[in-house]
């Protein structure tokens, strides 16, 4: 609360750990500063991933504009286009869960990891990485997941204050 002789003095608890970090409900202060690096890590590396998924999925819709476009009328070319309507639903599904990650994400972007690492060079890669992302990431995934803005706020914070470099778990 402001001091009333000072309307624009910051509030008493200014500064403490929790402020940056509970905007989402999240209580991350039973996080050693080793598992906070780690799960924002991760938040990062879920983060690219849904970056490179968004870019795929743009190339599945470019791909069907050129099939519809090039009069593909044949059985051939429908063939392709039903293909590619495929791989743009399961880009835009991996797309989607990792980047909000719900409760049921993680299953359906391992399976679509696993699936990419039969496409050399770029799928392996992206499936390799995919893969190790999401060991150790369930508390990145549900409807109480630590989320990226706070793991990074907490993380800046206490990386920058040594004092705060572990916090018991209920401290206000």
């Amino acid at each position: 609360m402001p001091d009333p002789a000072n309307p624009y003095a910051a509030p008493k608890n200014a500064g403490t750990v929790t402020t940056a970090a509970r905007r989402h409900g999240a209580d991350l202060t039973g996080l050693d500063l080793d598992k906070l690096r780690l799960l924002r890590g991760k938040s990062y590396h879920l983060n690219i991933i849904g970056g490179f998924m968004a870019f795929f999925t743009a190339i599945g819709v470019f791909c069907l504009i050129i099939f519809t476009l090039d009069g593909m009328n044949t059985d051939e070319g429908q063939e392709l286009q039903i293909f590619a309507c495929v791989i743009i639903a399961l880009h835009g599904t991996a797309m989607l869960c990792a980047w909000l990650r719900p409760a049921w994400g993680r299953t359906p972007l391992f399976i679509i990891s696993i699936l990419g690492l039969a496409n050399v060079p770029f799928g392996t890669g992206l499936g390799i990485f995919a893969i190790w992302a999401l060991q150790g990431a369930a508390p990145l995934f549900g409807p109480n997941r630590y989320h990226h803005g706070d793991l990074d706020g907490e993380y800046q914070l206490r990386s920058a204050r040594p004092s705060l470099r572990h916090i018991p778990p209920g401290t206000p």
